[in-house]
């Protein structure tokens, strides 16, 4: 059984891979969209072993280049191939055979580079899991506006935060913000980060969610960061049912003791938020 997961950069991909490794039955692959270099920690920091040590081990066996260094061949997407993750299409012929060569048995793949490619894992395997994982989107914001410290004083002043318009480029999403922006809705290209940020949210996760949906059926699972706290044992039970297995109680327990509470919203009473959710049709679950 595979089980893809796939969400937005600081939407939870990394802290639901986390618990999903906890099973010993799966094989578990970080980013296989990535360079590859070792990375320790990876994204929800609750490791310390390199996350990439299993794929670079698959790519080595495979013949592929780099190791703990990376393979500039299998980076489909940012910081330096952007473009590629932010644009309709579909993978390589060389990417789908390596994508092949790690996707068998049971195995995880985890994605944030996978938006525009369901079609390409509903090929790889039609019978996988696909997980689509997303954040709300004023933390998803937030996240990317207030990396270095949320105390800081854009985070701090609604003022500043609203009105910021450039400087958010951590894990490229300002480049692909303005990219996708420049293809497709070009009237927003002037518009504060944080309206730009909310558009991409919204665009990218419709298309997963459309095209995912269609494609998995009732093996298309969609999760928010926020049930995998508040809602995480029925959450992970899901998962396994649609797997055919019973939940290892070790990753019930991991999740239990390692899942963070989200934060709270930033300026969640500030008028902006709805004001930018009814331009761009964002529709928010009370």
């Amino acid at each position: 059984m595979t089980i893809f997961i796939q969400g937005l950069r600081r939407s939870g991909t990394t802290i639901l891979y986390d618990v999903l490794s906890e099973d010993d039955k799966l094989s578990c692959f970080y980013e296989p969209l990535s360079l590859g270099k070792a990375s320790y920690g990876g994204g929800s920091g609750m490791r310390r072993e390199n996350v990439m040590r299993s794929l670079s081990a698959a790519r080595i066996r495979e013949g592929y280049l780099g190791g703990a260094g990376g393979d500039p061949r299998l980076n489909y997407g940012a910081p330096t191939n952007y473009r590629l993750e932010a644009r309709r299409g579909c993978l390589t012929n060389e990417i789908k055979n390596y994508l092949s060569t790690i996707a068998g048995g049971d195995s995880l793949l985890k994605f944030t580079r996978a938006t525009f490619f369901a079609k390409d894992l509903y090929d790889l395997d039609s019978r996988a899991v696909f997980i689509h994982i997303k954040k709300d989107p004023r933390r998803f914001v937030a996240s990317h506006m207030c990396v270095k410290s949320y105390g800081s004083k854009l985070c701090s002043d609604p003022t500043l935060f609203f009105s910021k318009k450039s400087g958010f480029n951590q894990w490229s999403q300002e480049y692909i913000s303005n990219f996708y922006l420049r293809e497709n809705k070009e009237e927003y290209l002037n518009r504060p980060a944080y309206f730009k940020l909310l558009y991409l949210w919204k665009e990218f996760n419709e298309v997963t969610r459309e095209t995912a949906g269609h494609l998995f059926k009732k093996d298309y699972i969609g999760v928010t960061a926020e049930e995998l706290y508040f809602d995480q044992a029925k959450i992970i039970n899901c998962i396994y049912n649609k797997i055919g297995r019973k939940a290892p109680n070790r990753v019930l327990a991991w999740a239990k003791s390692n899942v963070r509470k989200p934060r709270g919203i930033l300026f969640e009473k500030d008028s902006r938020w709805q004001s930018a959710f009814d331009e761009i049709g964002i529709k928010i679950e009370k």
